[in-house]
């Protein structure tokens, strides 16, 4: 079992150059969170000795809660695109339950679309059940784009088989449409289930739906092989 001391003395030989920085940084994570480690980071990051996205990542690897509140200070912050997902998926690692409301709430109200995918990240490694909700909602509110994105999300957060088909068999060609795109993200990870074949098979024959001629190709494709 590592003793307490590990974290902070990684960090410390990240800080200074000593250490392989991909492999170090994710050796972090398997240690339990230290608040020396936190605070290291956050002293190197106001000296400006590490840009705001490599302080977030790290933070997100010690995952102790006295980083949580500088975490989101950066994701708040005016640095760059770069370090909002990086701050996002950070909060959801050291607090996922208060994490999650934070990032609702930013999804729900934050003008910059660019901004809320790279916050999306991170609602979505937050782990919790309800995502599929919350970010099914804000896809079809247009607060979450662009929709290849949302799919590929909402594909990875998808739980029973049933979650899919209601959209698959929804009235609403919108519902319908990303339940199409959600199909094809499932095919890519073979993970599709063969019940929801046929009325794929059904809406791709559809005059009423349009959707990208290479997701098309792939569900085709996947239809022909399971006849």
């Amino acid at each position: 079992m590592p003793t307490k001391q590990d974290q902070r003395l990684l960090v410390e030989e990240l800080l200074n150059g000593s250490s392989n920085w991909k492999q170090t940084s994710q050796s972090l994570r398997l240690y339990a969170p230290e608040a020396e480690a936190a605070e290291c980071v956050m002293a190197a990051f106001e000296r400006g000795t590490i840009p705001a996205w490599e302080a977030a990542y790290l933070l997100g690897c010690v995952r102790h809660p006295i980083g949580y509140a500088k975490a989101k200070e950066i994701l708040l912050g005016q640095h760059s695109l770069s370090y909002e997902m990086y701050a996002a998926q950070a909060l959801a690692r050291i607090a996922p339950e208060a994490a999650y409301i934070d990032l609702l709430q930013l999804l729900n109200t934050h003008e910059n679309s660019k901004t809320r995918r790279n916050i999306s990240y991170g609602l979505y490694a937050t782990g919790l059940p309800q995502r599929w909700v919350d970010l099914l909602e804000l896809t079809l509110k247009e607060r979450l784009s662009p929709r290849s994105h949302a799919a590929n999300l909402l594909s990875k957060c998808l739980q029973t088989t049933q979650q899919l088909s209601a959209l698959l068999d929804s009235d609403d060609t919108a519902r319908q449409a990303l339940g199409l795109m959600i199909a094809d993200e499932q095919v890519s990870s073979h993970s599709l289930s063969p019940e929801l074949l046929p009325r794929i098979h059904q809406l791709l024959n559809s005059p009423l739906l349009s959707i990208n001629s290479r997701r098309r190709d792939r569900l085709e494709n996947c239809l022909a092989r399971k006849h």
